[in-house]
C-alpha cells in the first residue's frame, strides 16, 4: 500500500519522513483475504482500519461507537514543534455508517 498526498492541483506528492513516521504512514499491515487487509496509521496506532472492496471500489472501514463506518476523510490537526517534529492535537474521522449511510464524525484527542 502506498500513502501519498493529492495536492489541490491534482498532482501526487510523496510523504516526507516525518509525515510517514508520526502522522500518515502505515505502522501495521496484515492481509486477511483476497481484496481485504487491516492497517494502522502512525497518528492513531490503536485504531485498526480495514481496507476492503465495496461496490467495485476499495474503501477504508473502521468502528465508531460500536458501528462500522466507511471513512470518507481523515483530518489530522498538528503543529510543528522542535526540529520540525509534529505534535498531533486532534484527529477527525468523517464517514458514513455501513449499512445505512448515516453521516458520522469522531474527534480523537491523543
Amino acid at each position: 500500500m502506498n500513502v501519498y498526498w493529492i495536492l489541490e492541483n491534482g498532482k501526487k506528492e510523496e510523504l516526507n519522513d516525518i509525515e510517514r513516521t508520526y502522522a500518515y504512514g502505515i505502522t501495521f499491515q496484515e492481509k486477511l483475504e483476497r481484496n481485504k487487509l487491516i492497517i494502522a496509521l502512525a497518528a492513531f496506532r490503536g485504531r485498526k482500519i480495514t481496507i476492503e472492496r465495496i461496490d467495485e471500489r476499495y474503501r477504508a472501514v473502521t468502528s465508531i461507537d460500536n458501528r462500522q463506518i466507511v471513512i470518507e476523510k481523515v483530518f489530522i490537526n498538528s503543529v510543528d514543534r522542535l526540529f520540525g517534529m509534529p505534535e498531533v492535537l486532534s484527529i477527525d474521522i468523517y464517514g458514513f455508517t455501513k449499512p445505512g449511510n448515516v453521516p458520522v464524525r469522531e474527534r480523537i484527542s491523543p
